[in-house]
C-alpha cells in the first residue's frame, strides 16, 4: 500500500479525522462512565443498607475496571500490533496523527492544483469536470476563486478543442 496516495486523498483524511476524534472520546468517555455507574451502584447500595449488594459491586468492581482500561488502551494495543506485523506502520499512523482539517484543505487545494495542470497539458473535458469538482471543496474563498479564474479560462480552450474534434 503506497502511504502517499492515502495521505493525498482528502476523502481518506477526512475519515481518518473522525475516526482519531471517535478515539479520543471513547478514551475520555469510558473512565468516567465507569466512575458515574460505580458510584450510582454504590450509591444504591448504601442506600438500601444491603451488605450483599455492596459485596457483589466491589466484587464486580476490577472486572469493570479491566474492562474499561482495555477500552482505553485499545488504541495503543493495536498500534503495538501493527507495528511489529508491519514495519511501515509507522508512516500510517503518522499520517492518521497528522490528519487535521487544515491538511485536508491543503490537500484539496494542492490536488486543485495538479488537476489544473493536468487540464493545462490535456484540455479535456475529464479533466475539467474532475479539476472542477476538486476546486469546489476549497474552503478558502481566496485560493478558490482564484482557482475558478483560471479554470474558466482554461474552459474556453476546452471548448474549442471539442468544437475541434467534433469536425
Amino acid at each position: 500500500m503506497n502511504i502517499l496516495s492515502i495521505c493525498s486523498n482528502p476523502d481518506v483524511l477526512e475519515v481518518m479525522v473522525l475516526v482519531k476524534l471517535l478515539i479520543r472520546a471513547i478514551t475520555i468517555i469510558v473512565p468516567i462512565i465507569l466512575i458515574v455507574v460505580l458510584s450510582i451502584d454504590y450509591m444504591k447500595a448504601v442506600s438500601a443498607s444491603d451488605d450483599k449488594m455492596v459485596y457483589k459491586i466491589t466484587k464486580n468492581l476490577p472486572y469493570r475496571a479491566v474492562a474499561a482500561l482495555f477500552i482505553f488502551f485499545i488504541p495503543s494495543l493495536v498500534k503495538i500490533v501493527v507495528f511489529i506485523a508491519d514495519s511501515d506502520a509507522n508512516d500510517i499512523y503518522s499520517c492518521i496523527e497528522n490528519a487535521t482539517p487544515e491538511l485536508i484543505q491543503v490537500t484539496y487545494q494542492n490536488n486543485a492544483r495538479t488537476r489544473l495542470d493536468r487540464l493545462k497539458e490535456t484540455l479535456s473535458l475529464d479533466d475539467y469536470n474532475n479539476a472542477k469538482i476538486t476546486i469546489s471543496e476549497i474552503d478558502d474563498n481566496t485560493i478558490r476563486t482564484e482557482y475558478e479564474n483560471e479554470l474558466n479560462e482554461l474552459k474556453k480552450y476546452v471548448d474549442i478543442k471539442s468544437k475541434i474534434n467534433k469536425l
